[in-house]
């Protein structure tokens, strides 16, 4: 049985994902509708955990769900999320009033 081949740069993103915590059991994935990129492309932190585990867990109930999300720029929306919510909260970036 064949499964899906991604390129070496999609394969570490997702790699990443559980590695820095953003694909959660805390998360119900599978009582919810999948996530969607927002019209203006950007996610909150919260939305792309919830987009992260989705696309994560659901690949292995359904060989190509990766691969749509990042023809669909979901994969790129949630990278962008935790990336400038780590640069801004955890970095110390992040200005207090």
């Amino acid at each position: 049985m064949s499964y899906p081949l991604h390129s070496r740069r999609l394969e570490r993103v997702v790699r990443a994902l559980p590695a820095v915590g953003a694909v959660t059991p805390a998360y119900l994935w599978q009582d919810n509708p999948p996530p969607t990129v927002p019209l203006d492309g950007r996610m909150s932190p919260a939305d792309a955990v919830r987009a992260a585990t989705a696309v994560v867990r659901g690949e292995r109930f359904s060989d190509g769900t990766i691969a749509q999300a990042a023809r669909d720029g979901l994969i790129d929306a949630v990278a962008e999320s935790l990336c400038s919510w780590y640069e801004t909260e955890v970095a110390g970036t992040h200005e207090d009033p």
